[in-house]
């Protein structure tokens, strides 16, 4: 769907609703006298009426209790990434620190070292010494 137009992205998701989202989307259009909006607003305003808010709270308590343990580097921060859409106000130094403080303690002395300013540069740090140290994880958290 990444290289769809806006609008094909909209005519495309409205096209597969069933049941209440369906009815939600027939009253919204008539309600606004459109036919479709642009993707980004679509997604603000599905999200905002068919998502509970206990699900938005669940996924911002997993954010800040969210540990590496057993997952792979590849896994905590594919999971890190998806979580941080449910925590809008976290600015870089703190999506940094809360992914180094919560990584294996050895890795994170030396990350912590080269003091790195955005995510990823925290991320590809911590990989690079995770294989420096020869550090193998081989658990896959299948629940991201």
């Amino acid at each position: 769907m990444k290289n769809l137009s806006p609008k094909i992205k909209t005519m495309w998701a409205t096209y597969k609703f069933q049941e209440i989202a369906l009815e939600w989307w027939n009253g919204y259009k008539i309600e606004h006298g459109i036919q479709y909006l642009k993707w980004s607003y679509f997604v603000i305003v599905f999200y905002k009426r068919l998502i509970p808010q206990i699900y938005y709270d669940r996924k911002y308590e997993e954010y800040y209790t969210l540990q590496q343990g057993y997952m792979t580097f590849e896994s905590y921060h594919e999971k890190v990434i998806r979580l941080l859409k449910y925590v809008p106000e976290d600015k870089n130094h703190k999506k940094v620190h809360r992914f180094l403080v919560r990584i294996d303690p050895k890795i994170k002395t030396v990350v912590n070292v080269l003091s790195p300013k955005m995510l990823e540069e925290a991320y590809d740090l911590s990989k690079r010494e995770e294989g420096n140290l020869g550090i193998k994880k081989t658990f896959i958290n299948y629940n991201l």
